[in-house]
């Protein structure tokens, strides 16, 4: 969540962090939010939040990054392909 609710809202309310509070109580009661379950699970599994292999990730940050050298994007995208997986995601090959 980007939390940009809570800066904006006129209360002061931070509706991201009470929605985050609230899924931790939901999954610690044996009861996930399906969908929040399942971006975990594919980052676990795949290292990115929509599931989608390794190679093809790699594939659509080249295409990008392709159409920021031809001029049509800001010309500072960085391409960290090759850095080492955050803790605790799946060892990919």
């Amino acid at each position: 969540m980007c939390k940009r609710c809570a800066y904006f809202c006129p209360l002061g309310l931070d509706v991201a962090e009470a929605t985050r509070q609230i899924r931790d109580v939901l999954t610690a009661a044996g009861k996930p939010v399906p969908y929040v379950a399942k971006v975990v699970d594919n980052f676990l599994r795949h290292g990115n939040n929509v599931g989608m292999p390794p190679k093809v990730v790699a594939m659509a940050a080249k295409a990008l990054a392709k159409k920021n050298r031809k001029g049509e994007g800001t010309g500072t995208a960085a391409l960290p392909l090759r850095r080492q997986a955050l803790p605790g995601a799946a060892k990919r090959s």
